[in-house]
Formats: C-alpha cells, structure tokens, sequence
C-alpha cells in the first residue's frame, strides 16, 4: 500500500467514526423513546385533555387519542364521564381523573366523532 492510500484508509476511518457520533438535536431522549404509544405515562393513570359531551355520546382524549365509555387505557377502562372529570377502573381500583385545562371550554352544539 503506498502513502497516499494509507492516508486516505485514515481519513476514510476518522469520517465514519465522527459521522456515527453525531447526535441529531431534535431527537427525543432515549427514555421518551422507549415509552410505547398509548400508554399510561402519568403514573399509571391516563391524562385526560378534553372532554365531548353531546346529546347521543360522550367520549373524552387521552393523551391524543378518543376513548368511549367501556374502552380501555392500557390496563384502566373507561367507566363514566362527566362534565369535567372522567372515571376510570382497573380491577378493583377506581379513580377520577379531572381534565386538565388552562382555560375553559363553554359547551356549544357539538356531537361528532
């Protein structure tokens, strides 16, 4: 192998070593990561943003997705739901979870989904 080569196997090496140690900065960190979709992340129990209540159903958001009474969160069902707080059952253990808002929503004409 002749110099030249031997310098360019070198940099070739030292461009890859540096490549793969590139870290994107808008990646999450690796423990968000491994959290799955869908999942409780709020010490077990589901985070409930926003609540529908309408004439022919009610249905509330949990953490992006829309729950109807008797579907499930990871292990909690979806018992009931009121005009500000949402009941869940896992077993024989039972919780309210209120929404969480930084204003409020007046009820209007709404009954979709």
């Amino acid at each position: 192998m002749n110099k030249a080569s031997v310098v360019a196997l070198i940099t070739g090496l030292a461009w890859s070593a540096l490549a793969g140690a590139q870290v994107d900065p808008t990646r999450p960190p690796a423990t968000i990561q491994e959290q799955s979709a869908g999942q409780p992340q709020n010490g077990g129990l589901p985070r409930v943003s926003a609540i529908f209540v309408g004439q022919a159903q009610r249905y509330v958001l949990v953490e992006g997705k829309v729950l109807h009474p008797g579907e499930f969160w990871g292990a909690w069902q979806l018992f009931s739901i009121g005009n500000d707080k949402a009941t869940f059952r896992d077993g024989d253990r039972q919780v309210e979870v209120r929404i969480l808002t930084t204003g409020s929503l007046k009820k209007g004409n709404f009954d979709g989904l």
